[in-house]
C-alpha cells in the first residue's frame, strides 16, 4: 500500500488490523480523511498512517 494514494475501507481496515465498521466510525468523526468517488469512500493513506502514529507525520 506504499505506492498508493488512497485505499478503500475493506483494505484500510486490514492494512490496521481493524473492522470495517472501525473505519467508518473514525470517518464519521473526522479522524480519517476520506474522498467519494460515485458510491465509494476512499481513504488518504497518510491520513491513515496519522491515525496510527501522529508523531510519525510531525516528524
Amino acid at each position: 500500500m506504499e505506492n498508493r494514494i488512497a485505499c478503500s475501507v475493506r483494505d484500510a481496515a486490514e492494512a490496521i488490523g481493524v473492522c470495517p465498521n472501525t473505519i467508518y466510525k473514525h470517518m464519521r468523526e473526522g479522524r480519517l480523511e476520506f474522498t467519494k468517488l460515485g458510491t465509494r469512500r476512499l481513504i488518504k493513506v497518510a491520513s491513515l498512517h496519522r491515525l496510527i502514529d501522529p508523531q510519525a507525520m510531525a516528524a
